[in-house]
């Protein structure tokens, strides 16, 4: 594989966990952000919390300037947060501002920094149909989902180092989300039901294809 440092959001389980050890498989350059440091390629962040995340962003800046200076890099955008579910009436004030900052603001902040580099940039956001449906009680989640895919249209064509952005829909999988949805009394989708939901493993299998071509590896 040529030079290619991988950035990716949300490892500690999912998709993001499966993804993560296809790359150290092959022997890639990670950068994980989690909000738990459990290996030597994690930083420890709460993509709730954008001062943790506007503080973290100068310490990657500075080490991808100073270890990955000639690397394309791949940002997978995967962390998201699926609550609050339900009405928005009943929803806390504090639930809304973290859910649109995992969302929606971190991975902004992180966008700009890794705008401002000169190395080649490759976004793959994780995407849903959600964002496209009008799904009873998933308001948040499904307009923070359709939200950064447009955002991301005008990433992709503003002067700066983007090459290309790729949504990539995994389909119903697996996932923390998959069992929080099949449990909330909130929450009821026939197709969503009746889905036989794919595995992470296999849709990690198929984001790393996708992230190969997409670099031209």
């Amino acid at each position: 594989m040529r030079d290619v440092l991988y950035i990716i959001t949300g490892t500690t389980r999912g998709i993001g966990h499966e993804i993560k050890q296809l790359l150290i498989k092959d022997e890639a350059d990670i950068i994980s952000l989690n909000r738990k440091k459990s290996d030597k390629y994690d930083y420890e962040v709460d993509l709730s919390h954008t001062e943790e995340v506007s503080a973290i962003s100068y310490h990657l800046r500075e080490k991808i300037k100073s270890n990955f200076p000639d690397h394309s890099i791949v940002f997978i955008n995967n962390a998201f947060s699926l609550a609050p579910i339900g009405k928005v009436s009943d929803f806390r004030n504090y639930e809304i501002i973290n859910s649109l900052t995992t969302n929606i603001f971190s991975p902004i902040i992180l966008l700009k920094i890794l705008t401002e580099l000169h190395n080649g940039l490759y976004i793959i956001n994780i995407t849903s149909g959600a964002a496209y449906s009008t799904n009873k009680h998933l308001g948040l989640y499904s307009s923070s989902k359709l939200f950064v895919e447009n955002f991301l249209k005008f990433v992709e064509i503003e002067d700066n180092n983007c090459l290309k952005v790729y949504n990539f829909d995994p389909g119903i999988t697996k996932t923390g989300m998959y069992e929080m949805l099949s449990k909330n009394k909130n929450f009821n989708n026939k197709n969503f039901n009746k889905a036989t939901p794919n595995s992470p493993m296999s849709v990690a299998n198929n984001l790393y294809k996708i992230s190969k071509e997409l670099i031209g590896d």
